[in-house]
């Protein structure tokens, strides 16, 4: 997508995200579930995503959690095992090592949790973002911010380092103190490649997207709204169509959400089960060479 391209519905970058679990296009490096465990598998993921925002709602810590709740903690381990598992090998590239370090980052959680992450499986094959039932929400958020003015774009490279003063500032005296951030560090956002912004109707910025990319995978770096109100939360369903067309584009097929599933604020994880990711078991990243 060139800079100038103004993404709508109906244009070019619509795909689906089917069911990712069972995940049947990985490399030859993955674990699969084999098709008797499959519902087994399917099942286990809802129920940990259930549980996990169980554990936020209550506001304890997972050591606080499990011994307040053994049984449930055990149940936990077991769905965790069944989910798939990934092995992320990454090629040489400019990105690979910020990517292998985001999705290694938190190393001591990710170890107790067994490398749980949500991914997104991006597809492979244009048109099918927001294709079948199961992305109704997405299409209808869609079309709210198109009645509502809202583009989405690449950035330029001269347009960034405006944008990320202001996304810093954002976080600074973001009016939702749990999102509130006094020292944004995002200067490593300037070295990355895919930059996708959602814009209101009179122009200005009111989301932002950036994810480094190495081969088959990318992390989702960086994903926020810049300014509070219905355009800029609605905008966030029109970007991750955005999103997954540009990394499609470009040969990705797996998006890593890095931030810990079962530290994520609730209204979040609805967002981002609304827009496909789901939780997998990602081994440990390595770039080749």
């Amino acid at each position: 997508m060139s800079p100038t391209t103004q993404a709508r519905p109906g244009r070019a970058g619509r795909y689906t995200m089917r069911r990712l679990l069972p995940i049947h296009r990985v490399d030859e490096h993955t674990h699969m579930p084999q098709s008797s465990t499959e519902d087994r598998s399917v099942a286990s993921e809802h129920r940990l995503s259930q549980r996990f925002a169980e554990m936020v709602e209550s506001g304890w810590s997972v050591p606080g959690f499990v011994v307040r709740r053994p049984r449930v903690a055990a149940e936990v381990v077991r769905d965790i095992h069944a989910l798939p598992l990934l092995i992320a090998s990454l090629p040489a590239g400019p990105e690979s090592e910020a990517v292998r370090s985001q999705m290694m980052q938190h190393r001591t959680s990710r170890r107790a949790m067994l490398g749980i992450s949500a991914v997104l499986e991006v597809p492979s094959e244009p048109g099918r973002f927001l294709e079948g039932h199961e992305r109704a929400t997405v299409r209808r958020k869609i079309r709210a911010a198109t009645k509502q003015g809202v583009t989405v774009r690449t950035v330029p490279a001269d347009e960034r380092r405006a944008l990320l003063a202001l996304a810093d500032h954002h976080e600074q005296i973001n009016e939702r103190e749990q999102y509130r951030n006094t020292r944004p560090q995002n200067d490593d956002l300037l070295d990355y490649g895919v930059w996708i912004a959602a814009y209101d109707a009179e122009g200005e910025p009111i989301a932002l997207a950036v994810t480094p990319i190495a081969g088959e995978w990318a992390t989702l770096r960086y994903f926020r709204t810049l300014r509070p109100g219905q355009a800029a939360s609605d905008a966030r369903y029109f970007m991750t169509q955005v999103v997954a067309d540009e990394l499609g584009a470009r040969g990705v097929r797996h998006l890593v959400d890095t931030a810990r599933p079962h530290w994520l604020p609730n209204g979040l994880r609805h967002f981002q089960r609304m827009v496909g990711f789901r939780l997998v078991r990602v081994g440990p990243a390595r770039v080749a060479g």
